[in-house]
C-alpha cells in the first residue's frame, strides 16, 4: 500500500469556502499543482456542499478533502527513510497551500 495523507477541513476551519472558491479556485488549482505536480506524488482536492434534512431541520455544511498518495508502494509497514522524505515534504507543501489559501482569502476579507 502506497503511503497516503487524508485532510478533512470542515467548515469551522475554513469558514466562508463557497463565498471565496469561485474568485480563487484557478490560483489554488495552479499552487497545488506545482507543489504535488513531482512523479512520487498524485493529489486529489474535493470541495463539498451539504444540504441535509435531519430531526426536521434543513442543515447546510461545507467542507474541503484533500488527498495525498504516494506513487510508490511502501516495502514493510513501517516508516521506512524514503517514506519518511515522502511524509515530510507532503506536509511541508500542505502547509505551503494552507498559507498561500488564507492569504488569499484575507486579503480578500481586508478590501
Amino acid at each position: 500500500m502506497p503511503p497516503h495523507i487524508k485532510l478533512r477541513l470542515k467548515e469551522g476551519c475554513l469558514p466562508g469556502i463557497a463565498s471565496h472558491w469561485d474568485a480563487h479556485k484557478i490560483a489554488i488549482l495552479g499552487k497545488v499543482n506545482g507543489l504535488f505536480q513531482g512523479s512520487d506524488t498524485y493529489v486529489n482536492l474535493e470541495l463539498k456542499f451539504k444540504l441535509r434534512s435531519s430531526t426536521g431541520r434543513l442543515n447546510y455544511q461545507e467542507e474541503m478533502i484533500v488527498r495525498i498518495h504516494g506513487r510508490q508502494a511502501r516495502a514493510v509497514e513501517e516508516m521506512g527513510p524514503a517514506t519518511h522524505t515522502w511524509f515530510q515534504q507532503s506536509v511541508e507543501r500542505i502547509e505551503e497551500v494552507d498559507h498561500f489559501m488564507a492569504s488569499l482569502w484575507q486579503g480578500e476579507n481586508e478590501q
